[in-house]
């Protein structure tokens, strides 16, 4: 068996079915076998950078890995940003790149290269994969492949890269029958559990303003569902992460919302008030937290779970006191008996839900008249939120895109909202999107993308338009990078350089849409939002809707880098 066709075989075997790929010198016979394979599709994008993208965003919808080839030098390191986002956000992915032939390879000559557009890979992606080795002998490719996809997918799962030089790839081994043993990674052999219990009881009685802290750890967890009922079922006012956006509808009373310095004013207020912080699945990073720690829900105990134990100690050295920490899987039997006694435990916070009650209704609006011409951002959103089906996968890029998104989309049950959301990387909407089209097709796709970020991913708009799946791109055109110019207004007096349309240049996205086979829609004030909405939303075909953002318009409310999450811009 030629060792290429074997990789392809190991790849339908795992069950991925979509693999994205670019053609290059050193990657041709890895995308023949893969094209050749009754059981895959080989997607041809035009940006190596889509290829790393779109297979995270194919594992975050199909829970499946994702798989991606290119070839040697360029093709290789255009991979990085993708990669980074997937090893941030535990995206469990496959990149195989392929490499110059041994025989050209400079070993240990220490010059910089000595085969044309040899690159060390490995040596570059080790800080941001889980994995990264070069195979050199045919014989180890089927247990390398093994190995890498047991590390990808256990533990806190991420990437993997596998370098495979080209006369490895064309030579052959002998079949054998493959196994797919999955190792178990996650021992609790040193957790105290009877102690640990206790601890766990004795702080849920303890408590009368206690919240729940959900991260992204929960939706890649094996026992997704199983979590998601048990914290519904504690009656525990929840706050979410922008990774767990969409684990519960916005019709349950007991979710706050977002929190952190792009969050939700209440739910931050909450968070500050709360004597009790139960985290799952979600590493606090400080964009959850605010500026200092200490100042992250001050007057609570904290039970934080999760799976590495590197980011529940971090705390230690930052100032940040976690009096319960656990570090296990939260697809484990344990934690699922912890969570038991969570949802069967009869807190007494009836007060505690009608201060929070209270605190929502006594709110003042918040201040997000925006002048100029053009649509405010919260009302689109808003009105778009109404109107998206349930069975949507919603995929947002960056910037003020994602933070509009993030405070004022209403989840409905069944929806998916994606987002690169530690790496946050402009043009990242555009690759998910392929990767939504090809891998869900009988789910509507909603790309939610700025000016700015479209820009960086104008390669694969027709690889979108032919994929034989309608999508409809939404563009909120602000004229440059509006959070850019936010953070400009708060630190360089509103002296808007390199964000805005003097320094930047755009294309005509009108053409652009049409040069791409999508039907152009316009939104420029208030009036049109539904009428166009709807219009767009029933259309069988590839939409691009271009909507006119005010100029001023801003993240409302946001916390200054530096300051408490409760002090958040501008104040009431």
């Amino acid at each position: 068996m030629k060792v290429s066709d074997a990789v392809a075989d190991f790849i339908s075997k795992i069950g991925t079915s979509k693999v994205f790929g670019v053609s290059g010198g050193a990657s041709l016979h890895l995308l023949d076998s893969v094209r050749r394979h009754p059981n895959l599709r080989l997607i041809c994008v035009h940006h190596e950078q889509t290829v790393a993208m779109a297979a995270d965003a194919y594992s975050r919808l199909t829970n499946r890995v994702g798989v991606g080839i290119v070839t040697s030098g360029p093709g290789a390191t255009n991979l990085i940003t993708g990669i980074a986002g997937a090893f941030f956000d535990s995206v469990p992915c496959i990149f195989i790149t392929g490499q110059v032939s041994t025989m050209r390879m400079k070993g240990e000559l220490g010059v910089r290269q000595i085969g044309f557009q040899e690159t060390p890979i490995v040596e570059i992606a080790r800080p941001i994969t889980k994995l990264a080795i070069t195979i050199n002998n045919p014989h180890e490719v089927l247990t390398t492949l093994h190995r890498a996809w047991n590390i990808a997918i256990s533990g806190r799962p991420g990437p993997v890269l596998i370098d495979i030089p080209d006369n490895i790839q064309r030579m052959e081994l002998v079949a054998t029958e493959q196994t797919f043993e999955i190792y178990n990674t996650n021992s609790i052999d040193d957790l105290n559990t009877s102690e640990t219990s206790d601890h766990f009881l004795k702080l849920l009685r303890s408590s009368k303003k206690p919240i729940i802290v959900c991260g992204s750890g929960i939706r890649i967890s094996k026992n997704f569902d199983s979590v998601v009922q048990k914290i519904a079922e504690s009656k525990i006012p929840v706050a979410l992460t922008w990774g767990a956006k969409d684990l519960f509808s916005s019709e349950n009373e007991m979710v706050l919302g977002t929190f952190g310095t792009h969050g939700v004013r209440i739910v931050n207020t909450a968070l500050n008030t709360c004597d009790l912080m139960i985290s799952i699945g979600s590493r606090l990073d400080l964009k959850a937290t605010g500026s200092p720690l200490t100042s992250f829900a001050p007057n609570a105990k904290k039970i934080m779970f999760d799976i590495d134990l590197n980011e529940i100690m971090k705390f230690k050295k930052l100032g940040m006191k976690i009096d319960l920490p656990i570090c296990l899987d939260i697809s484990s039997t344990y934690f699922d008996f912890l969570m038991d006694i969570l949802s069967k435990f009869e807190f007494q916070i009836d007060d505690w839900k009608f201060e929070l009650q209270t605190l929502k209704n006594s709110t003042a609006e918040e201040p997000r008249n925006f002048k100029g011409f053009g649509v405010n951002p919260y009302k689109f959103i808003d009105r778009l939120s109404e109107l998206v089906s349930s069975e949507s996968n919603i995929v947002v890029d960056t910037g003020c895109a994602v933070a509009w998104t993030m405070q004022g989309w209403l989840v409905k049950t069944g929806q998916r909202i994606i987002h690169d959301f530690n790496n946050t990387a402009m043009g990242w909407s555009i690759p998910a999107t392929l990767a939504s089209v090809l891998s869900q097709k009988e789910r509507k796709t909603i790309c939610i993308v700025g000016d700015g970020s479209i820009m960086m991913a104008l390669s694969d708009l027709s690889t979108i338009s032919s994929s034989g799946s309608s999508t409809i791109i939404f563009l909120m055109n602000n004229s440059g990078y509006s959070m850019i110019r936010q953070t400009q207004d708060q630190w360089f007096g509103g002296d808007y350089f390199a964000s805005s349309e003097s320094d930047l240049h755009f294309t005509d996205f009108a053409f652009l849409a049409k040069a791409n086979n999508f039907d152009y829609y316009r939104i420029e004030n208030e009036i049109e939002i539904s009428s166009t909405l709807v219009e767009a939303l029933k259309a069988d075909s590839n939409v691009f809707c271009e909507v006119i953002i005010q100029p001023d318009a801003r993240v409302v409310p946001i916390v200054k880098f530096g300051n408490p999450n409760h002090q958040m811009e501008p104040e009431l």
